[in-house]
């Protein structure tokens, strides 16, 4: 009688793994494989895709972050803009402010920047130059309003050194002795009527325009004059965006218009001052996007924001 289960010889030839047996486990790690290396392809392209978009969203903040910051400050009604087309905008930069601590000899003498007491009596961006125009703050002969202005003054040079407005109220004789301070000689004399302690801002000619760079494609660029050289080669600030459209110049790459307080397009100059500017950049990134659910090319993308600028005249 046979007993039950296999012999030996019997579960020696069961050891081994069988070739369709074989073949079915290979097909199973295929298929496996390939829909593992499909989810990896679809994730790796999800991620550059957003990253292009990304790359393109940040060109858009760059160029109206920059914008922003130097457009708030300005006023069209005290000639601050002196061209605003569809593309380019040539305005006085603010540069940096001070409060006048001495006025003599045709010069400007400002306090520190910072005292030893705390405060903070100026702020440059930029140093100082030859070429600027020193913005300073007559109160006329009254206490009324009515006759203040702002003198223009050219400046010739400036320099930095200790030892500025000795014996003035706004400075410590002792404690800020070695501080630094700026001294613009200017062309011209300040107004009689003017006195120490009256602020000075400085302001120098500057332009923010569409422009084609040397590979062909368009940028947000910046340019500002120099006393001796004129306008100084434009610097790229950010893009590449679309080119200049001539046949419609608000579908190009960068676009500006002057705007009233209703929102209405103004011809500046030539027109009402604006109380605000607009400005819409368009781009596309700069590869393919290839993200499921959407068309496979080159993703546009676009941002419009307002910048306010200051309603006072100089």
């Amino acid at each position: 009688m046979r007993t039950l289960g296999m012999s030996p010889a019997e579960r020696r030839r069961r050891a081994g793994t069988s070739l369709p047996e074989l073949l079915v486990a290979l097909v199973l790690f295929g298929l496996v494989g390939a829909a593992t290396l499909r989810a990896l392809d679809r994730q790796a392209r999800f991620h550059a895709g957003v990253m292009a978009v990304l790359e393109a969203r940040g060109q858009h903040a760059a160029a109206h972050e920059a914008l922003a910051v130097s457009l708030r400050g300005i006023s069209a009604t005290g000639g601050d803009i002196a061209r605003l087309a569809d593309s380019a905008i040539v305005f006085r930069l603010q540069v940096g402010s001070g409060v006048v601590c001495g006025l003599a000899g045709g010069a400007l003498d400002l306090a520190p920047d910072s005292i030893a007491a705390g405060q903070r009596l100026g702020a440059f961006a930029t140093w100082p130059q030859a070429g600027d125009t020193a913005w300073l703050l007559d109160e006329g002969p009254t206490d009324a309003a009515a006759d203040d202005a702002w003198a223009a003054l050219q400046v010739t040079s400036a320099t930095l050194a200790a030892g500025r407005c000795a014996g003035s109220p706004l400075v410590d004789p002792v404690l800020d002795a070695a501080r630094p301070a700026w001294r613009l000689a200017v062309s011209g004399s300040p107004p009689t009527t003017a006195v120490t302690g009256a602020p000075v801002r400085l302001t120098r000619v500057a332009r923010f325009a569409l422009y084609r760079g040397g590979t062909g494609e368009s940028w947000l660029g910046y340019a500002e004059v120099q006393p001796a050289a004129g306008w100084i080669t434009i610097q790229p600030v950010a893009g590449p965006y679309l080119p200049y459209n001539r046949s419609a110049p608000p579908a190009s790459g960068i676009a500006l218009q002057a705007l009233d307080s209703s929102g209405a397009a103004v011809l500046f100059p030539g027109g009402a001052a604006p109380v605000m500017v607009s400005i819409a950049t368009r781009t596309v990134t700069s590869r393919t996007v290839r993200m499921d659910g959407l068309p496979h090319g080159l993703r546009a993308d676009s941002l419009h924001s307002l910048i306010g600028l200051r309603n006072n005249t100089r």
